[in-house]
């Protein structure tokens, strides 16, 4: 699953992706997400959403372990295995990839960090983008709660 305002880096995303179903000895991976790396800021807004962005990649790094949940993010593309993929329902008003993946976790499967699939995202470049994006993520997560 790409978001449409995704990029991959270069052709063989897709082949990065799904590595891990094919090289793992695991049987039980359901989901593999990749990188996602925001592009270049062109100006003094998206600057400071990059700083953020960065800060915040920095510091979940060293804290949070394996499968967690801030690895879900839609920006990093996803891919299903067919097990997985054949039992997913999906509700009308949750957010896709944090549903997926606790909806993964909760089935038992594994979640793996394909990291040499990398690609590309756009932050936002005005507060009302930013205002826009942050009001479906409460949204979403309010979804979630119910």
């Amino acid at each position: 699953m790409l978001e449409a305002d995704t990029l991959p880096a270069n052709k063989i995303f897709i082949k990065n992706l799904i590595e891990p179903f094919v090289t793992s000895k695991s049987n039980n991976i359901g989901l593999t997400y990749g990188e996602a790396i925001p592009l270049q800021p062109k100006d003094f807004f998206e600057k400071i959403m990059y700083f953020k962005t960065d800060f915040k990649k920095r510091a979940f790094q060293n804290a949070i372990g394996k499968n967690r949940l801030h690895g879900c993010s839609g920006h990093k593309g996803r891919a299903f295995s067919k097990s997985f993929a054949q039992k997913i329902y999906w509700p009308n008003d949750a957010p896709e990839d944090t549903y997926s993946f606790l909806l993964c976790n909760k089935m038992g499967y594994e979640i793996v960090n394909a990291s040499k699939a990398k690609i590309y995202y756009r932050l936002p470049g005005n507060f009302k983008d930013y205002y826009r994006q942050y009001t479906k993520f409460i949204r979403g997560r309010q979804a979630l709660i119910k």
